[in-house]
């Protein structure tokens, strides 16, 4: 269910299959995703510097949003123009040209950004600022990790997903939820 804190607790009467018991109790919670959108990633990350001039803004949100609403609801201070490419749950602010450099970038989503279909609305503004270098950025991306990995054996037919983690955001691949 959304909006639910869910709490493991393992006992210290836990024991290995050798019968030594845990050393201490083991407590976890955690809590689902709430039933209005949140912005769950965004980059450049909140308070990144260095930025390269010719980056574009992503942000994620936890659920389909709005597509008229969700663009008005966008604001970047300093201004500049820019061209949105809106998927659903996810947004790319593609720049018109180069930041400025050495510039810090605030970007504002106010909390009238709603939800597709039941129109709850984010509630609150999400803000994040980075502040951008002074280049361009032409390091070209690379795979960090993969799984399963090359010559993996034994996968299971129910393996679910596979996971590529690359370098740097991929154009039209959403980040991990």
């Amino acid at each position: 269910d959304r909006g639910v804190v869910y709490t493991l607790t393992i006992g210290a009467s836990a024991e290995s299959a050798e019968g030594e018991p845990m050393a201490a109790a083991f407590t976890s919670s955690f809590t689902t995703l709430p039933t209005y959108p949140v912005v769950l990633f965004t980059s450049p990350a909140d308070g990144a510097t260095g930025v390269a001039i010719n980056t574009s803004v992503y942000i994620e949100f936890s659920m389909a949003m709005d597509y008229t609403s969700t663009l008005a609801a966008i604001s970047i201070d300093p201004a500049v123009a820019y061209t949105p490419d809106f998927q659903n749950d996810d947004v790319t602010l593609d720049f018109a040209a180069n930041l400025a450099a050495s510039t810090t970038y605030t970007v504002t989503v106010d909390a009238s950004a709603a939800a597709w279909g039941p129109g709850t609305t984010l509630g609150e503004d999400h803000v994040f600022s980075f502040t951008t270098g002074s280049g361009v950025d032409n390091t070209p991306p690379t795979i960090v990790s993969y799984s399963p990995v090359n010559g993996a054996t034994n996968v299971s037919v129910d393996l679910g997903e596979l996971v590529i983690t690359f370098s740097e955001p991929i154009q039209g691949i959403d980040e991990p939820e």
